[in-house]
């Protein structure tokens, strides 16, 4: 431990780094208002077509069906081109996602604390476990599903996830 106590000398970075960084700062600005303006050039986009393609409404010629293929035409961009805008603006009014709380580790189990189990009992128990259930699930398909789904082996993980 005393070969770490002397004074850490300073790394100086390469310059190419720092010109790196100078560009990412710089370019930190431009990015959201360029966000901004393709919304815009979105929702302007979206009122030239209403506007622009209104004449497809605008005749009964054809007959009703044809009415409604033109109605279809005409209402299926305008549509799509709203919900764009929606999900565009929409991440502009996002609040900040809220920190993960972090797992606590129960001192209780030797596996959280990294301790090799000296039981296989609570190994073999879990197994048996998983095979039981598998059995059963399987013998429920059996009766619902054909024989081609079961030939392909069910693959069970028991594995606890940390939530």
């Amino acid at each position: 431990m005393a070969a770490f106590g002397g004074p850490v000398s300073r790394t100086r970075v390469s310059i190419f780094y720092q010109i790196g960084l100078v560009l990412v700062t710089g370019m930190m600005i431009p990015l959201p208002v360029t966000y901004v303006e393709l919304v815009g050039a979105a929702a302007y986009g979206v009122y030239l077509y209403a506007t622009h393609f209104a004449f497809l409404l605008q005749s009964l010629g054809g007959g009703i069906y044809f009415f409604f293929l033109k109605a279809l035409v005409f209402f299926a961009p305008l549509f799509s081109g709203v919900i764009l805008g929606l999900f565009m603006v929409k991440p502009l009014f996002a609040r900040r996602a809220r920190h993960a709380q972090p797992l606590a580790m129960n001192p209780a189990n030797p596996i959280a604390r990294g301790e090799v189990v000296s039981e296989p009992a609570f190994t073999v128990a879990a197994i048996k476990r998983a095979l039981d259930h598998l059995h059963k699930c399987q013998a429920g398909l059996e009766a619902v599903a054909p024989k081609k789904l079961l030939s392909e082996p069910i693959i069970v993980d028991t594995r606890k996830r940390a939530l």
